[in-house]
């Protein structure tokens, strides 16, 4: 486990995005607007992404990546309808091209950095993501999965006693596997996001601006103009997709607000319960 010094702990970015998930949703409810939803091509290959993530960070690239339990025939959409699970891989493709954008400009770079964001807490509040991160942990090997649940488990009652001594858990978390994300073409909106200076605007006008992780505020720091991602178009689309595959039934399940490893630990969201 990698524990962060104190001063680089309070750096990390503090974020509940629940208030502005929810205030999208009430805006959006009659949205009577259809929008046609093309077929998008999964991501066939982890160790691909796996090696995106490496270059991204500045890591000397192997020559060959493990293998992985996902392939091409598993990476069929099994909870979400095919449709959903398309706009949640365009969504995120988008995501990453806005956020390479980004960095690039800032001549941002996580290589060589003491520090290590998948310590991060982060709760996520969208039945969406939660059934995508499963649609990533379904295409594992049952005992590699197992093994991560039991990983899931073990986080969830330490950051439970941390939380009891009003501490903000940095543990790591379950998914990490030497460095790498184990469901990385899964992983969640804010694991895409967190790092550069970020903004959104809140549907009363009110813009929320975040400084970025401790490394990329040293990088900017002295400069009057610094260019910041925009979350606000990302969120609407994600609460568009919640509320396309959940429909009115949305307004009636209890709200989410949990971990990766929660998620992970109460299994996948009963999807099949919400069809008609």
């Amino acid at each position: 486990m990698v524990t962060p010094c104190k001063k680089r702990s309070e750096n990390k970015e503090k974020i509940d995005t629940r208030p502005l998930i929810d205030h999208y949703q009430d805006l959006l409810v009659n949205l009577k607007e259809t929008r046609t939803v093309t077929s998008q091509v999964f991501r066939s290959c982890n160790e691909i992404e796996k090696m995106a993530m490496l270059f991204r960070n500045g890591s000397q690239i192997p020559a060959r990546l493990p293998s992985t339990d996902l392939n091409i025939k598993k990476m069929t959409s099994t909870i979400l309808p095919a449709p959903i699970a398309a706009r949640m891989a365009q969504l995120y493709s988008d995501m990453e091209q806005a956020y390479d954008e980004l960095a690039h400009r800032l001549h941002f770079s996580c290589a060589g950095c003491p520090d290590n964001c998948c310590d991060s807490y982060f709760q996520h509040h969208t039945y969406v993501e939660w059934a995508y991160l499963w649609e990533g942990l379904q295409a594992m090997e049952e005992k590699r999965r197992e093994t991560l649940i039991a990983r899931a488990a073990e986080y969830v009652k330490g950051s439970e006693r941390m939380l009891a001594r009003d501490e903000r858990p940095n543990l790591m978390c379950p998914l990490n596997e030497n460095g790498l994300c184990a469901v990385y073409p899964h992983r969640m909106m804010i694991c895409r996001l967190h790092g550069v200076p970020s903004a959104m605007t809140r549907p009363d006008g009110k813009q929320l601006e975040f400084p970025g992780c401790f490394r990329c505020q040293e990088l900017v720091s002295g400069q009057e103009q610094v260019p910041r991602l925009d979350r606000t178009s990302m969120y609407q689309e994600l609460v568009q997709i919640e509320m396309a595959w959940l429909g009115p039934r949305r307004r009636t399940l209890p709200k989410v607000r949990m971990t990766i490893a929660e998620m992970m630990v109460k299994g996948q969201p009963p999807a099949k319960r919400w069809l008609p």
